[in-house]
């Protein structure tokens, strides 16, 4: 559902031609969705309805991105080191990717960039108990992956 939420608010301006670029829509769902106000602002960490932002507005880069959490994912088995990593990755890739790899981001997007790195920073801030328990070494592990949870 957080995916859909982040794909859905930036594929409507895409949608019906609204003269806002859609990053927009998406981070104001991404705030809406770690900041709900019937919850007492109490949401999610940012993470899947950043990457559904991602998958609306530049598809291949969401595809590349992923591939990059999933190989984090099975390295660390923590989905919140895979989620910080990514965080970054996408950030960095979204400056770099234009001139190394134009078929994944043809064009530099300054905003896309901008909007990456305020998401990177809070996602972070979002994760700070994970951080703590990943370096007490008792942050919660998948079932799977090069380090994975003993049964």
């Amino acid at each position: 559902m957080d995916l859909l939420k982040g794909s859905l608010a930036t594929a409507l301006p895409i949608i019906f031609h609204v003269d806002i670029n859609p990053l927009w829509f998406g981070l104001v769902a991404v705030i809406g969705h770690t900041l709900p106000v019937f919850a007492g602002f109490k949401g999610g960490k940012a993470v899947a309805t950043s990457a559904g932002m991602l998958l609306a507005f530049a598809p291949l880069f969401f595809f590349y991105s992923l591939i990059f959490f999933l190989i984090v994912l099975y390295i660390t088995s923590m989905v919140s080191a895979a989620s910080i990593a990514s965080a970054i990755f996408v950030t960095l890739s979204s400056i770099i990717l234009p001139y190394i790899w134009p078929t994944i981001l043809p064009t530099h997007n300054w905003l896309l960039t901008i909007i990456c790195f305020v998401l990177t920073c809070y996602i972070v801030y979002r994760h700070k108990e994970n951080i703590q328990r990943i370096k007490a070494g008792t942050e919660n592990r998948v079932s799977f992956g090069l380090n994975k949870k003993e049964n």
